[in-house]
């Protein structure tokens, strides 16, 4: 049986999204929150989701408002912390925002976008609405840190990639099955954009078999984009890194690391 859905934000994605090792094992978490640790200023995270980073940095003992679009996303949130203890959850706020236009009303010496929120935002008018926005929310001595990947080359330019076991068999909590296949559509490498499906193989204990479809678009960035972006919104590159470790940004890094500060 398939189940077509659209992008992130659908509750189909968002109940697999705390089970799959890809996001819940992702090794971000650890610097987001010592970023939180060592600034001890309110932080607002831009993509909250279900709250993969936001509850960890609460544990830092600093207050968190966390944005999101999508209802099904949210609502796990709260679910989430629910659990949480009650002193923990009195230290966050949960709102349903579009990052490329939010007004708070308040201005925040950590504004963060964990794990590639940016790249799917794939006209530049949409980059530059979020990227202004954020200023606009920054102290002037803020940070701004988010994260990109670091093209492949190999996936820019064919028209097409894959398919590639991403996520390989593994037995969830329930005790069902789940292997994930992903692959790219097309690739609209003149605009540097690419439409991207993932297939969800969910087998339950008596072997039946569902699937999921998933479809959503990236944006892919190099370095000299974002500092262009950047300084047409009023920011600046203050670090750049590789990885999570906090390594120099190499050519051949996996990720790109940005944070940024008011110019």
């Amino acid at each position: 049986m398939y189940e077509k859905y659209g992008d992130y934000s659908e509750e189909s994605f968002t109940d697999l999204y705390d089970y799959l090792p890809i996001y819940s094992q992702r090794d971000d978490i650890n610097f987001y929150v010592e970023w939180a640790n060592r600034l001890d200023k309110d932080v607002l995270e831009l993509g909250c989701g279900t709250g993969r980073v936001s509850i960890p940095i609460i544990y830092t003992g600093v207050n968190v408002i966390g944005l999101d679009y999508s209802m099904p996303m949210l609502k796990k949130f709260k679910s989430k912390l629910e659990q949480e203890e009650w002193d923990i959850a009195e230290r966050l706020s949960i709102i349903r925002g579009d990052m490329t236009n939010f007004r708070l009303n308040k201005k925040f010496g950590l504004i963060i976008l964990p794990f590639r929120p940016f790249q799917h935002l794939i006209s530049v008018e949409d980059q530059l609405k979020c990227l202004k926005s954020v200023r606009d929310h920054l102290t002037t001595d803020g940070y701004f840190i988010f994260d990109v990947f670091n093209p492949n080359p190999e996936r820019l330019l064919s028209p097409a990639f894959g398919p590639v076991i991403d996520i390989p068999r593994f037995e969830m909590s329930d005790g069902k099955m789940l292997t994930r296949t992903s692959r790219v559509l097309k690739s609209h490498w003149k605009d540097k954009w690419n439409e991207y499906e993932f297939l969800y193989e969910i087998e339950d204990l008596n072997g039946i078999i569902k699937k999921i479809v998933q479809k959503t678009t990236m944006r892919y960035f190099h370095v000299e984009e974002i500092e262009l972006l950047l300084d047409m919104a009023g920011l600046k590159i203050l670090e750049l890194y590789g990885d999570f470790d906090s390594s120099p940004y190499e050519p051949n890094s996996p990720e790109e690391i940005y944070v940024a500060g008011i110019k």
